[in-house]
């Protein structure tokens, strides 16, 4: 039996949930882990009616107290409504609530066998080639408990291998694209935790170990950075500026010139996307004290 998750709970404890018309408060009475007071009870009422609705704690007895979670109820980090970034106040709600699949309330219709397929098929539609140790380290699930998921798509003809420098195996979709290693790799921007920087258990390709440390804050925030040539060469932010945007490069070393006009190309893009939605995006992570400088 896998270990159970856990949650400390400190007095006046509030979780606020997403919904769309009216507010109710669900209040967890016990640190069981189903049944009638539980939080797990909480989280299916919550979600089973328009809201937005609060879910309050006010267990009896001296705290804090602790609830080992034991069942499975699979949530979902949502956007809200306005800012680009998520607030400081997440949205939570259950994946049945969100994907419309009650189902998945008591762990889901599909076998797991077929989930992991998708998973594999998925993940390398996105982010292929890949090692079966990338796979592993974006899914956090073992790479052997995908062992049958790969054979069952090399059954069906569906993957292709390859090898990188080091030896290791790729594997990737055969009919996915793969442009050739002569098409240019443009200057682009990134935003905070883009999978570019995520999905791979070896990030070498894309990012020096050296600037990985820069790019990752000590407490796991991904800043926002920009590519050339498809490497990370620096951060970017967004100040405000009269009524909009605009976006500072902030370059590891010395662009060419040729770079820096491209960049300030997609830097006018994203100021007229960020500008009316949020104008001073991903700000407080600029003068983060967990910075590595």
């Amino acid at each position: 039996m896998r270990p159970p998750r856990v949650f400390y709970l400190p007095a006046g404890l509030g979780l606020l949930f997403a919904a769309a018309l009216s507010a109710a408060t669900y209040t967890v009475t016990t640190t069981a882990d189903t049944g009638a007071g539980s939080l797990h009870q909480a989280l299916a009422d919550a979600n089973g009616a328009t809201g937005p609705h609060t879910i309050a704690f006010n267990i009896t007895g001296s705290g804090p107290h602790t609830i080992w979670v034991w069942t499975d109820l699979p949530m979902i980090h949502v956007p809200g409504a306005g800012p680009w970034s998520f607030t400081r106040r997440p949205l939570i709600t259950t994946a049945s609530a969100w994907l419309g699949d009650p189902s998945l309330d008591d762990g889901g219709a599909v076998p797991l066998e077929a989930a992991r397929v998708h998973t594999v098929r998925r993940y390398l539609a996105a982010f292929g080639p890949a090692t079966t140790a990338d796979l592993s380290a974006w899914t956090g699930v073992s790479a052997s408990d995908f062992r049958d998921a790969v054979a069952a798509l090399d059954a069906d003809e569906a993957l292709v291998r390859f090898r990188d420098e080091a030896g290791r195996t790729l594997l990737d979709l055969a009919d996915a694209p793969r442009p050739g290693e002569d098409v240019p790799a443009p200057p682009r921007i990134l935003p905070m935790w883009d999978s570019v920087l995520l999905a791979y258990r070896d990030r070498t390709r894309v990012i020096s170990n050296e600037d990985r440390l820069r790019v990752v804050s000590r407490n796991g925030d991904v800043l926002p950075t920009f590519l050339v040539d498809g490497v990370v060469c620096g951060f970017w932010w967004a100040e405000p500026d009269g009524d909009g945007t605009r976006i500072v490069i902030e370059p590891f070393g010395q662009l060419a010139r040729p770079v820096r006009r491209e960049l300030e190309a997609e830097a006018d893009r994203l100021a007229s996307f960020v500008g009316p939605r949020e104008p001073a995006v991903y700000a407080r992570y600029r003068g983060s004290g967990a910075r590595r400088r």
